[in-house]
């Protein structure tokens, strides 16, 4: 009979999905236009996912150019088209079963690792990283699935006589691969904790072949097909130059702490921490106070959430040297390989490439508090910090959503009265934005052949990414029709390219992933072209 402890997973699982079937009908929103446009191409030609071109910034370009993840979360949106139609609810809801797995997952491996384990799970479920990201589409919730599972598939082979469960592994760590390229890390991680707990070799080792050999013939095939390995075209892009800012390892851990909001709680416990953590959050706060280029809007939501950061830093290598064990040994790697690789590898910090990084933290933090009498004091009033974290996350997914609607109501009112009027619509912007646009039959602004007929349209959404000016020539002959502002919700914005305050999905656009205060989710400017100008 099972117990109230095994009933556990699931009540996780479902809690998640029900929290997030509000959102359902969210608008695309961000890459979700971009993972959309190439389930559209899979679903006609499924041997040439990338055999189009495209207009995400500029001018068209091949796909193969644009796109630089590998193509399995676009399959599955391919797959699950046939009868959702690209409808938002029916999309969404094709995506519950990621965010309801990730849950459950986070539970199984959390009471394997801790006395206690729904606290590290909750914080991780309620982290605005995880909830916010799990409105989307795109393949950031899918690979933490598929490494929960690889991760726990790995534990489960590490118990004697039980080695089969590496190939289960390994199949895990091939669809996270397939889903992102940083999934690839997914292998050495596993390979350590098992080598570090069992001490021994086993032939079915080799199965995490699978993975490296998977993306190996994903690259061969892309490059019968565009004339380069696609996977280290991905890398090059990864390591391309940064966007102007603070220092990315102070945005890293002022996206850590904002990412996860709990661990200023943990001030409560500081003396838990032990001296050096301590030291080390402190350093942490005392850099980012003296950090250059943070817009006044938003430095004291920088110092705080910097702080935020060093906390959960600090509380995870305490936690890893109160229990020195091979599963601390493993939180520890996937969390601080995951904090290197969205802080100093890729190309620019968001919440999306540090979503990993959250439950080991939570875990790590929760171990270190269970050894000690005043940690499993706060523990105990977990819930009373759990509340607010899910709170705040629940108002920035709906801010979130609310300028992802904004796009989708523009294309569907201006932009579709002026196609009606017989007009010709070019726009400027992309995400979620170009998406609804071209579903009226608006265009992308081709900045290499700007020309545009008497009477043209030229729809601007500023808050958004790509957005140029025009050159100068053309920018004479176009006059303003409207300016239209669509007000944040609760003066909460995610995405603030025109302030560069708030960078959610990129830390280009603002050094916090949110921002308080704000009046404007998005603006969108509508320009004419002189129908008196005769080309």
């Amino acid at each position: 009979m099972k117990t109230r402890a095994d009933w556990a997973p699931s009540v996780a699982a479902l809690a998640t999905a029900a929290a997030l079937l509000p959102f359902t009908g969210k608008a695309y929103h961000i890459d979700d236009a971009l993972f959309l446009r190439l389930a559209r191409q899979i679903a006609a030609h499924p041997l040439r996912p990338f055999d189009f071109f495209f207009n995400w910034s500029v001018t068209p370009v091949p796909a193969w150019l644009v796109y630089l993840n590998p193509p399995l979360d676009s399959y599955y949106l391919a797959a699950v088209g046939h009868w959702a139609r690209e409808r938002e609810v029916w999309t969404h809801l094709a995506f519950l079963p990621f965010a309801a797995a990730c849950a459950a997952l986070m539970m199984m491996i959390a009471r394997r690792l801790c006395r206690r384990p729904w606290p590290a799970t909750l914080a991780s479920l309620a982290a605005p990283a995880f909830f916010v990201s799990a409105t989307s589409v795109m393949a950031d919730v899918p690979l933490l699935t598929f490494w929960l599972a690889g991760v726990l598939a790995t534990m489960v082979a590490a118990e004697p006589g039980r080695e089969a469960w590496l190939w289960a592994a390994a199949a895990a760590a091939a669809a996270a691969a397939l889903t992102k390229y940083f999934g690839l890390a997914l292998v050495p991680l596993c390979l350590v904790y098992w080598l570090f707990k069992t001490k021994r070799a086993s032939i079915h080792l080799l199965s995490f072949l699978c993975t490296p050999a998977a993306v190996a013939a994903w690259g061969l095939y892309s490059k019968t097909q565009c004339g380069f390995f696609h996977p280290i075209a991905s890398g090059g892009f990864a390591l391309g130059p940064r966007p102007p800012g603070p220092p990315s390892t102070l945005v890293a851990a002022a996206f850590l702490g904002g990412g996860a909001l709990w661990p200023l709680a943990l001030l409560a416990a500081a003396r838990s921490l032990g001296r050096w953590s301590l030291i080390a959050a402190a350093a942490v706060a005392a850099a980012a106070l003296t950090a250059s280029a943070v817009p006044a809007a938003v430095r004291a939501e920088w110092l705080v959430l910097c702080l935020g950061g060093g906390l959960l830093i600090a509380a995870a290598a305490a936690g890893a040297a109160a229990r020195p064990d091979a599963e601390s040994l493993l939180l520890a790697l996937w969390l601080f390989g995951t904090l290197v690789f969205a802080g100093l590898v890729n190309w620019t910090v968001n919440e999306r490439a540090l979503l990993p990084a959250f439950f080991p933290a939570a875990l790590l933090a929760a171990r270190g508090l269970e050894a000690s009498p005043r940690g499993l004091r706060l523990l105990d009033r977990w819930p009373w910090v759990l509340v607010p974290t899910m709170i705040m996350s629940l108002l920035l997914a709906r801010a979130d959503a609310g300028q992802a609607s904004a796009s989708r109501d523009f294309a569907a009112g201006r932009a579709r009265a002026f196609l009606r009027e017989g007009r010709d619509v070019f726009f400027i912007g992309h995400w979620g934005f170009q998406y609804y646009m071209e579903r009226e039959g608006a265009r992308a602004f081709d900045y290499r052949r700007p020309a545009l007929a008497p009477g043209a349209r030229l729809c601007v959404s500023l808050d958004n990414s790509a957005t140029f000016p025009v050159a100068k020539p053309l920018r004479a002959e176009l006059s303003v029709l409207d300016d239209i502002r669509t007000p944040a919700f609760l003066g909460l914005e995610l995405t603030d390219v025109p302030d560069g305050t708030a960078g959610f999905y990129d830390a280009g656009f603002g050094p916090v992933p949110f921002a308080l205060g704000r009046d404007a989710a998005d603006e969108f400017l509508i320009q004419a072209a002189d129908p008196a100008f005769q080309r």
